[in-house]
C-alpha cells in the first residue's frame, strides 16, 4: 500500500524486500536506471540483457567505451559513475533468450549508482546516446522502436541533429512542469 509513501523516498528507505516486477528488473537499482536506459532497446546496442545487470550495462562490439564514458560530465550523470568494461551477452533462460550481440564480445559502459536520490536516468541515458552518436555517427542506428519508447520522433531527431543532452532535457522541462501541474493528485 502506498498511502503514506512520500514520492521523494527511494525504495531502499522503505525497509521492504525487493520483489522483481520483471525477470530483467532484478534490483531496485535496475528499476531506477530503467526509466532512461530502456531507450537502448531502440538502438543497435545491447542494454545489458544476457548479463546479471540488465539496464545497468550498455554496449556493442563497435563501442569505444572509454572514450564515450570519458565525455560524460558530472551533471549528465548525477549520482552515478561510469566504468568501461568488456562483456559477452549470453542467453539466460527466462530472462534473455536472444540478447542483442548474443555470444559476441562487447565493449560496454557499466552504470554504478552511488547516490540513488540524485540519479536522473533519462538525463544519463540521453547523455550516453548523444556521446555515442558523436563518437560513432556511422555505427549507432535507431530502430522504429526508439520513437515508440520515446513517445515521439522528436528525441531521436534532436540526438541525430547533434543537440547536447542537457539542452534537450532543458527543452522538455517546460512541458514536464506543465504536465506536473495538471496531472491528477490522489494525495496532497
Amino acid at each position: 500500500e502506498l498511502d503514506a509513501w512520500p514520492r521523494e523516498r527511494i525504495f531502499s528507505e522503505c525497509g521492504l524486500p525487493w520483489v522483481p516486477p520483471s525477470p530483467n528488473m532484478p534490483t531496485p537499482e535496475t528499476a531506477l536506471a530503467y526509466a532512461g536506459t530502456c531507450l537502448f532497446e531502440g538502438v543497435n546496442m545491447n542494454e545489458g540483457r544476457g548479463t546479471d545487470t540488465p539496464f545497468l550495462l550498455i554496449g556493442a562490439p563497435w563501442l569505444d567505451a572509454e572514450a564515450v564514458a570519458g565525455t560524460i560530465v558530472e551533471n549528465e550523470r548525477p549520482g552515478c559513475r561510469l566504468e568501461p568494461v568488456r562483456y559477452t551477452p549470453v542467453p539466460i533462460p527466462g530472462k534473455a533468450s536472444k540478447p542483442a550481440y548474443q555470444n559476441v564480445p562487447c565493449a560496454g559502459i557499466r552504470i554504478v549508482i552511488e547516490d540513488a536520490p540524485r540519479v536522473r536516468s533519462f538525463t544519463l541515458a540521453l547523455a550516453l546516446l548523444c556521446a555515442i552518436r558523436r563518437r560513432h555517427p556511422d555505427d549507432l542506428k535507431f530502430t522504429p522502436h526508439f520513437d515508440a519508447l520515446a513517445g515521439t520522433s522528436d528525441l531521436r531527431q534532436r540526438i541525430l541533429g547533434g543537440e547536447p543532452a542537457l539542452e534537450i532535457v532543458a527543452r522538455y522541462e517546460k512541458d514536464l512542469r506543465r504536465f506536473d501541474a495538471t496531472r491528477p493528485r490522489l494525495y496532497q
